[in-house]
């Protein structure tokens, strides 16, 4: 193909087709301007621009192309002016000389077109970014949700805690009001001490029957329970404690109708009790 100069088909209001492929797109071709400019061409811009090798200025401004600048565009090194303003361009810009040193105005009024001229937003500060926030924001939540989640976990833990503790007290108060005369679970000192209270230090007023060997005596304990006690007469015999008791061990295991239940016994330097179901 022989040298053509100049191709120019711009401000053309009519046209809205055109086949490229009249323009013989080979490295021999010699075009030196080639401007469709200001037409209402669409579609891609085509990468066999990048086969004009000879080609100095490609002015495809102020038409509808769509998509990106086709890398063999940057490879043209003869290619000193590329205006693609006024489109529907977007992605980055190649690489190449060309770009290096281009003007922002070729690139004007496009829908997203990027790259590291001034002017345009950089490819990518924006992908890193949003990562990047993405990640921080990871790691906040990581950050105060673990924390949260162990407070919440000790907060649970002392509640049990104290709940237990408030428990414990409840419990003893029940305990305290435990029959007194458990012959397996008993305080001689409380029973004795109970004793004397029900029976206001033993008065005549609580004598329910008197024999040989004791008085009997009514007693209503702490707990509403109504037991029989025999305080027992000092007696040479029982002043021998082991032979006391004897006696009170063989009473407690006793089982007849006839005979009252021993619940237990009280064994003091001034009194011998046992302490007795009243029937």
């Amino acid at each position: 193909m022989g040298y053509l100069g100049e191709l120019n088909f711009s401000a053309l209001p009519f046209l809205t087709y055109m086949d490229l492929a009249i323009i013989a797109f080979e490295e021999k071709s010699r075009w030196i301007v080639l401007d469709v400019s200001n037409n209402k061409l669409t579609g891609r811009i085509p990468v066999e621009f990048g086969k004009l090798q000879q080609l100095e200025l490609l002015n495809l401004s102020h038409n509808q192309f769509t998509g990106t600048i086709p890398s063999s565009i940057g490879s043209m090194d003869s290619l000193t002016t590329l205006d693609v303003s006024y489109n529907s361009l977007e992605g980055a810009l190649p690489t190449g000389r060309l770009f290096h040193n281009a003007s922002i105005g070729w690139f004007l009024h496009n829908k997203g077109l990027c790259g590291n001229l001034s002017g345009l937003p950089l490819c990518s500060s924006t992908p890193i970014m949003e990562h990047h926030q993405e990640g921080i924001h990871r790691l906040l939540v990581l950050a105060i949700s673990i924390p949260v989640c162990i407070a919440i976990m000790i907060l649970i833990f002392a509640l049990v805690m104290i709940l237990h503790k408030r428990k414990r007290p409840q419990l003893a108060a029940v305990t305290d009001t435990r029959d007194v005369l458990s012959v397996w679970n008993f305080d001689g000192n409380l029973v004795f001490e109970d004793i004397t209270r029900a029976t206001e230090n033993f008065s005549d007023r609580y004598i329910i029957g008197s024999g040989v060997y004791g008085t009997v005596y009514k007693a209503q304990l702490l707990g509403g329970r109504l037991i029989a006690v025999k305080k027992l007469h000092p007696t040479e015999e029982m002043s021998d404690e082991k032979r006391f008791l004897s006696e009170i061990e063989v009473l407690m295991r006793i089982r007849h109708r006839s005979i009252v239940k021993l619940y237990g016994f009280c064994s003091h330097t001034r009194y011998k009790m046992r302490n007795l179901q009243r029937s």
